[in-house]
């Protein structure tokens, strides 16, 4: 008897800690549109500091604004760069994500291709205490500024999202 309530206890245990352990994953997939502008630091040029905002539409959480900082290194020969972005609903609650990035060129010597990849550290509100993680590929024209692309991960909240 002893045996079979264990048995029906590992059993409960499994049953009950997989969903839960998943209940707070949601997909972050999606589309970003922003705006860039760049400050170069030295003579010659070896970084740059970019200050961007725009919108991100999420397929599962809606629409966000999106705002972003970064510092991109022009020797690193693939453009690394380092940085943090916002993502924030109409009615304040954001999540927070630190990036790293690198870039190269395309057949346009106006544009660039960028894979970022953003680790979740947080938020305010229904994402305060989020984790999670996801990928960023886009396009950047660097004369415009204008940047635009898509995202694919998964971000881990507790609660109702």
């Amino acid at each position: 008897m002893k045996k079979i309530g264990l048995i029906a206890a590992m059993f409960l245990t499994v049953v009950l800690s997989g969903p839960a352990a998943e209940a707070g994953r949601i997909p972050f997939n999606g589309t970003m549109e922003a705006s860039e502008t760049y400050q170069l630091f030295g003579d010659p040029p070896f970084m740059f500091f970019v200050n961007a905002g725009g919108t991100a539409t999420t397929t599962q959480l809606g629409q966000f604004t999106l705002v972003y900082t970064a510092l991109a290194d022009l020797n690193s020969p693939t453009g690394d760069g380092f940085g943090r972005a916002w993502f924030i609903t109409a009615n304040g609650d954001s999540i927070f994500t630190c990036v790293t990035a690198v870039s190269g060129p395309t057949p346009d010597p106006d544009v660039f291709f960028i894979v970022e990849t953003h680790t979740i550290t947080g938020g305010r509100g229904r994402y305060a205490d989020a984790k999670g993680s996801f990928t960023l590929d886009r396009l950047v024209n660097v004369v415009t500024g204008a940047t635009s692309g898509s995202f694919d991960g998964s971000i881990i909240v507790r609660g109702n999202p």
